[in-house]
Parts: C-alpha cells; sequence; structure tokens
C-alpha cells in the first residue's frame, strides 16, 4: 500500500505498519505507551458487535480502541499474510 490509510479501516486479520500518530501530545503520548508507534505492527482481530470498537493485537498485547481513536492513526503499509507475525 503506498498511500496512508487509517488504522479503522484495515481489514480484521490484516497486518500493517504505523506511519504516524496524529492528536495532542498526551493523545499521542497515550498512544505510543500503548505500543500504537512509528513502524509498530498491528493487526486488528475482532470488532465490537455495533462496530464502535475494534481490537487490536500490539506487540503481543490485545488492545481495543474506540472507531474516533483509531482514526487518529495512520498506516502506510499492509503486510501479507505471513509477515503479520514481526
Amino acid at each position: 500500500m503506498a498511500e496512508e490509510a487509517r488504522l479503522s479501516a484495515v481489514p480484521l486479520h490484516t497486518g500493517c505498519v504505523v506511519k504516524f500518530v496524529e492528536g495532542n501530545v498526551e493523545e499521542r503520548i497515550r498512544f505510543f505507551d500503548l505500543g500504537f508507534s512509528p513502524s509498530s505492527v498491528i493487526v486488528p482481530l475482532y470488532k465490537g458487535v455495533y462496530g464502535g470498537t475494534t481490537a487490536f493485537l500490539v506487540k503481543g498485547t490485545l488492545i481495543a480502541l474506540r472507531k474516533e481513536e483509531a482514526d487518529k492513526i495512520l498506516i502506510n503499509q499492509i503486510l501479507r499474510e505471513d509477515e503479520n507475525e514481526r
């Protein structure tokens, strides 16, 4: 994938690489502390019943984000299935 996309738009079970995190300083620090930092590999695994939240695999930990939060994370690469385990 050459263009940027929002983390919230990535299909389930498809790995991606974080390019940039938007938001104010406190929000960005919180995302970085959770593992959503540039070059991190993220895999969306589960969607909430009403679609408002998604659980992401981040550095071996499952973390749920609201859609509004996932919209602040830009990705620039979708990984092939065999690269998801990085």
